[in-house]
């Protein structure tokens, strides 16, 4: 699935399911019902009491940050050019600074 194909599939879900725009949760269990995941009530009810999965991907992040529990060479480039890819995508959203780390609403 393309980046422009997911953008519309979460665009529509928000729209449909006004709940989703509170919950991240709920947004991927939607998501996931959408693209043919159907999981049991069970599996649905385990998702809304883990941590949310940007919490361990930040905390996963950290932790490399760091220079523990590093990503192999392969992963690591590809994660710099999503990170190129995704600035090129928001700069016409927002300006970035000189730095390119902060970046602020235009």
């Amino acid at each position: 699935m393309t980046k422009k194909q997911i953008k519309n599939k979460v665009r529509e879900i928000l729209e449909v399911y006004p709940e989703t725009r509170d919950s991240d949760k709920l947004l991927y269990l939607k998501y996931f019902d959408q693209i043919g995941l159907h999981l049991t009530d069970s599996q649905k009810e385990l998702i809304l009491t883990i941590p949310a999965f940007e919490t361990l991907r930040r905390y996963r992040q950290k932790f490399q940050e760091l220079g523990q529990y590093k990503a192999t060479e392969g992963i690591r480039h590809k994660r710099k050019q999503a990170e190129k890819e995704w600035k090129a995508e928001m700069k016409p959203i927002y300006k970035f600074d000189s730095d390119r780390q902060v970046f602020v609403q235009s």
